[in-house]
């Protein structure tokens, strides 16, 4: 059987309603403001930072030929071959190698296939047979490396380094001194 609830006289556990309090919100605006200060002060000060850095590092913007034998050093000393990398070496060595002659020499070569680049190097008027033959030469070996996972021995990587260090830079002096002996003619003929 239910029991009967207590009267009201007996009942000591229930209180009287109190009347709502309003909180005081102003430190949680104050809170806001001093992030929403600090935020800024810290953007303002990378954003005041960060022109300085670009124009400390920046200088004079690097010619093809030192950016291709910066990257050609830099991939020796990662030492790719030497841990068995043979495949990232020559897939690094051929883009740094087109892109060179992309750069100095205006020929679309990073994206050409080496059937495509052929007859480009040929017409190029900054290349004799010689080094046309060299530079397919190389982009050949590299091919066999990247695609028909060939193994060359060390020193013919070595020499593969070799190579193309001395055809960029010949080929970047050579274009250089012509192109200085064109600008003579022009001034002197003017």
């Amino acid at each position: 059987m239910p029991t009967p609830l207590p009267k009201l006289e007996e009942m000591t556990d229930i209180l009287d309603l109190k009347d709502i309090q309003a909180w005081d919100l102003r430190w949680v605006w104050a809170l806001a403001a001093s992030l929403a200060a600090i935020l800024i002060f810290l953007l303002l000060r990378s954003l005041w930072r960060r022109p300085r850095k670009a124009k400390a590092g920046a200088g004079a913007p690097l010619s093809p030929l030192e950016a291709a034998l910066k990257k050609l050093d830099d991939l020796v000393n990662s030492r790719l071959a030497e841990s068995g990398q043979v495949r990232r070496f020559y897939f690094s060595l051929s883009d740094l190698f087109r892109e060179f002659i992309e750069r100095e020499l205006e020929i679309p070569a990073c994206e050409a296939t080496l059937e495509e680049l052929r007859p480009k190097l040929k017409t190029s008027p900054w290349l004799d047979l010689d080094r046309v033959r060299e530079a397919v030469g190389l982009l050949e070996l590299a091919d066999m490396a990247k695609f028909a996972q060939y193994v060359p021995p060390r020193d013919e990587l070595v020499k593969s380094v070799k190579l193309a260090r001395a055809w960029m830079t010949q080929v970047a002096e050579g274009r250089a001194r012509a192109l200085a002996e064109s600008l003579a003619r022009k001034e002197a003929n003017a």
